[in-house]
């Protein structure tokens, strides 16, 4: 990880450095301020004439294009102008309608306002006009004086001009203006709030108040949070004066969201609150009251974190969901209980199973509610509730029988009698939380499914209209999700439903995604329960059935899905047959090399599944393997497929791999027992660190594709993981110095890892495991067959398989870094090399951008959090002064220092100044390394897909070399002045 970053101080190399740096960067900076004032002026300029126009329409455009001016140019010189001239010509201009259009600006750019130098001024001049006889006049300026809430807040005169105002005006809109203006300069007054709180209270007493005036006031009580007195006093207003006073609908709403409001910024009267709202949700007849009340109940439940003090009154809850007429309010109820059962202590103590009459039981009755929308609340209290709770299994079985026969009849019953797909999405979503929490009822939900995903595809019809047909494509769509969904959390119960799946597969009219979805969830479930022999289980009729309708592009991703669950049998099988289907040349090289590859992977399978009683690696087999790698390689280069460095690496490594374990059973057939020599140590000690750099190389594949998914960032961390498994067996078994102590570490962080994406099952990390495990109790001094052992561990690991990395089929980067750099103010950094002076160095610039393609809707994109940057100094020849000869070239190759910088990203963009110094002359060699680094911290991506103008050999993958870029610089001293040459 990179350390320092942007908070790494630079030291100059002498006072001079310092000096060029300060006023290089001033200088320039100044320079770029006045140009942006200048532009600003002459814009403000153009404006202020039409702002002395005759013409009421001239003046109105002028006033409203000061928004741009201000937003465009955001300097304290603009903001400060702008609008003490805006409010020059509000307290000078008769026309309203022009103020009501600068009052229009001053609120579009009310952020700015804390620039204004003359805060004084400008409130001056807008006091003038509340002395004005207009009440539409007054009306506006007590609207600007809203908008300028936040340089109000410490004006105790303004604060008592309004309120004077607010006793005094006669006109509505002028008193709704000052009300307006009250509630805003109340957010950001704590003290103008405790002092208008008197005369609020007399407006809200006084009966000749308008009922529309007494509700503005009512919603600017929410404010009124400053101090402990002020709460409990506007709090004893609503509840006891304003609930008596004014029992209508709309007053009853008002002072229920102005109390919710109100606990929440001060939870010391959330109690009273919860039990004011309880007693009105009971008393109170009217829905839109009941409604009100539980909305408010349930943002208070959200919002307090002590909602265990609370006491919830759930037999009065449970009596309305029996009992209400009102499909509303028992949507509200149980909105409220949804968001309690995400708290385990709030399903302990407050839904309790074995009593029958808890309200736990009449949800549980209405999840199979005919209205979709309480059946869905009601799936995610009872999933949460069975989830969460201390009972026994007596106690929940009955719930979850019942649970599991609600989701068999709410799936049929969505599909026939709804015409929305998120109620099918909904479900869909309930079920795999079910299945991930309890997998024992995984067989019956996949029964239904299936039995579902059939029974649409007949009932799809050409009489059908196609709105409904395309209902109930997307429904199938859904469930053969949810369907591979349930398969990753229980493949062990999927297992006994192959054949059910074969043939819900082998539906004629079914689209490919669900074809492929369906296969997929075979994949997965052979592959964990290692059914090796797959080709036998397979129905190849389905195949020879997609081939004889041409449905060849469904044929190649049941191809391309195969190699994600390492069934290369049948990915071979299939690719034999689509290879030559295909009219573009290059397609068909690329085809021909995945075929390949999946020939030479399936060699190695097949071969040592056979090999039972065979102890000893062939050899052979390891060399076809090779050669077959070496042609799809050779193929995939001739495809020309665009950015197939990820699969050009990955065919790299898996060559490198096999073509390790044929060097060392090479090694292994030259040397004879004992191999106590010191000659046999050091070959098989440097055999094992070759695995070791195998893990390393697989892991720094991570680390060069930032948009790689997190399912083949785990894939290749398994593959890693078994190449220190083998590295640490050959340092255990045939080396007599150990180094097993690294490759334990290693095991442990990748076994963390690994974990995170329940890929415990995963084939080869279980063999993994094993092995590891083995190795702990291996006795160097009993007389084992070293060789015999290394051979059956490599076999072990060959037959687990290496599953292909999902990202392997990722042609386009989504995440690409546009970077520029500027030394000393030049770009023509890269043709010839820079000079510098000697105490002087350099300011580099960096700029650039981040392009990042949008991923489908599902996708999670991958955020850039920052950029790091690596600037490592290394001094090539160092030039020295001779008295005889004049200067001295010295050919040297020193590592002089690094400097790091964590840039942060933001819109997209990121823009840094550094200064990089040197300790003597000669010629240097800057190595700039960039990094990326997402929203979680977890990884630094390495940038290998740096695009840099003037450099275009940057834009590979993988090799070190690439991932940085090299300058020259010539260090020279620093030149005499005139006083020297005089002395």
């Amino acid at each position: 990880m990179l350390q320092g970053g942007n908070q790494q101080s630079l030291q100059p190399a002498s006072s001079a450095t310092a000096d060029y740096v300060n006023n290089s960067t001033t200088g320039s900076t100044s320079n770029f301020q006045m140009g942006l004032e200048a532009e600003a002026m002459a814009f403000m300029i153009s404006l202020k004439k039409g702002l002395h126009s005759s013409v009421v329409a001239q003046q109105i455009q002028s006033v409203v294009r000061f928004t741009d001016l201000i937003t465009e140019y955001p300097l304290p010189i603009i903001a400060n102008s702008t609008l003490l001239k805006l409010a020059d010509v509000f307290r000078d201009c008769n026309n309203n309608f022009v103020r009501y259009w600068i009052v229009s600006v001053f609120e579009e750019v009310k952020g700015e306002l804390l620039k204004v130098l003359n805060q004084e001024e400008l409130i001056r001049r807008i006091s003038a006009v509340l002395g004005s006889n207009d009440p539409i006049a007054r009306s506006l300026a007590l609207r600007m004086f809203g908008h300028m809430a936040e340089i109000l807040s410490d004006r105790t005169d303004l604060h008592h001009l309004i309120e004077k105002n607010l006793l005094t005006c006669i006109e509505g809109y002028e008193r709704e203006s000052c009300v307006v203006a009250i509630e805003q300069i109340c957010s950001s007054s704590k003290q103008f709030a405790s002092q208008i709180l008197p005369q609020i209270e007399i407006l809200l007493n006084d009966i000749k108040s308008p009922p529309q005036a007494k509700l503005s006031l009512i919603r600017v009580l929410r404010h009124m949070h400053s101090d402990v007195d002020t709460v409990n006093r506007t709090f004893k207003l609503c509840s006891e004066s304003l609930l008596r006073a004014h029992p209508t609908t709309p007053f009853i709403l008002a002072i229920i969201d102005t109390l919710t409001q109100l606990a929440q910024n001060s939870v010391f009267i959330g109690q009273d609150t919860f039990k004011l709202l309880f007693n009105i949700f009971e008393l109170d007849g009217r829905k839109k009251v009941k409604i009100a009340c539980l909305n408010s109940i349930t943002k208070l439940s959200k919002n307090l974190s002590d909602t265990y003090t609370l006491d919830f009154p759930f037999d009065m809850l449970s009596k309305f969901l029996n009992n209400s007429p009102f499909d509303s309010i028992k949507i509200c109820i149980l909105k409220l209980l949804a968001s309690l059962s995400y708290s385990p202590f709030n399903v302990k103590q407050c839904f309790n199973f074995s009593d029958k009459n808890n309200i736990i039981h009449t949800v549980e009755l209405l999840l199979f509610y005919q209205k979709l929308e309480i059946s869905d609340f009601s799936f995610e209290i009872m999933i949460n509730a069975v989830r969460h709770s201390n009972q026994n299994e007596q106690v929940l079985e009955p719930l979850l029988k019942n649970l599991s026969r609600a989701f068999c009849f709410s799936i049929p019953y969505r599909v026939r009698n709804n015409d929305n797909l998120f109620f099918i999405k909904k479900i869909c979503e309930y079920l795999v939380r079910f299945i991930k929490s309890f997998p024992g009822y995984a067989s019956l939900i996949t029964k239904t499914l299936l039995s579902e995903i059939g029974n649409i595809c007949t009932s799809i019809s050409s009489n059908q209209i196609s709105q409904q047909q395309e209902f109930l494509r997307s429904s199938n769509l859904y469930f053969s999700k949810c369907l591979l969904k349930i398969s990753s959390h229980c493949p062990n119960v999927l297992v006994h439903h192959l054949t059910a799946i074969y043939e819900t597969a082998a539906t004629t009219n079914l689209p490919d995604e669900i074809i492929v979805n369906l296969y997929e969830v075979i994949f997965h479930v052979l592959y964990i329960n290692r059914h090796k022999n797959f080709n036998n289980e397979f129905s190849q009729t389905n195949i020879k059935a997609l081939v004889e309708s041409k449905r060849y592009w469904c044929l190649y991703l049941l191809a391309k899905n195969s190699m994600f669950y390492n069934h290369f049998s049948l990915s071979e099988s299939i690719l034999n047959i689509i290879k030559d289907k295909v009219e573009e040349e290059a397609t068909s090289f690329y085809l021909k090399s995945l075929s390949l590859w999946a020939s030479a992977e399936n060699l190695l399978f097949t071969n040592y599944l056979k090999m039972q009683e065979v102890v000893f690696i062939e050899n052979d087999v390891l060399q076809d393997c090779l050669q077959m790698f070496d042609q799809a390689t050779m193929l995939l280069k001739a495809s020309g497929v665009s950015n197939s460095g990820f699969q050009q690496l990955y065919f790299g490594q898996r060559r490198l791999f096999i073509d390790s374990i044929l060097n060392l059973t090479l090694h292994l057939a030259n040397f004879n027992e004992p191999r106590n020599t010191a000659t046999s140590n050091a070959v098989f000690q440097h055999q094992s660190q070759v695995f070791i750099s195998l893990s390393d190389k697989l892991n720094d594949m991570i680390n060069s594709f930032f948009d790689i998914d997190m399912e083949s960032a785990k894939t290749l961390e398994l593959q890693a993981l078994a190449c220190r498994v083998i590295a640490k067996a050959i340092s255990t078994i045939l080396v007599d110095h150990s180094i097993s102590s690294k490759a334990n570490t290693t095991f442990q962080t990748f076994s963390k890892s690994v974990e995170m994406y329940h890929s415990t099952l995963d084939p080869l990390f279980v063999q993994c495991q094993h092995i590891l495990k083995s190795l702990e109790s291996f006795d160097p001094n009993k007389p084992y067959n070293k060789s015999v052992l290394i051979h059956q561990l490599i076999m072990a690991i060959l037959k687990a398989g290496a599953p292909v990395p999902q990202f392997f089929f990722n042609f386009t980067p989504n995440t690409a870094p546009k970077l520029e750099i500027e030394i000393n103010n030049t770009h023509n950094i890269f043709s010839k090399p820079v000079t510098a002076i000697l105490g002087q160095g350099l300011v580099i610039k960096f700029s650039g951008y981040i392009t990042q393609q949008r991923k489908q809707a599902t996708a999670h994109q991958r955020k850039v959090k920052s950029v790091c940057l690596t600037i490592e100094k290394k001094l090539i020849s160092s030039s020295t002064a001779s008295q005889t000869d004049g200067n001295l070239t010295t050919t040297t190759n020193d590592f002089e220092g690094v400097q790091k910088f964590t840039i942060p990203v933001v819109e997209q963009s990121f823009q840094m100044k550094c200064l990089c110094h040197f300790k003597s002359e000669g010629k240097y060699q800057l190595a700039i390394r960039t990094q990326m680094v997402d929203e979680n911290d977890c990884y630094i991506w390495w940038t290998s897909n740096l695009a840099v103008s003037d450099v275009n050999s940057l834009t590979s993958y993988g090799s070190d070399e690439k991932r940085h870029i090299s300058i020259v610089v010539d260090v020279k001293p620093f030149p005499p002045t005139a006083n020297r040459l005089t002395l």
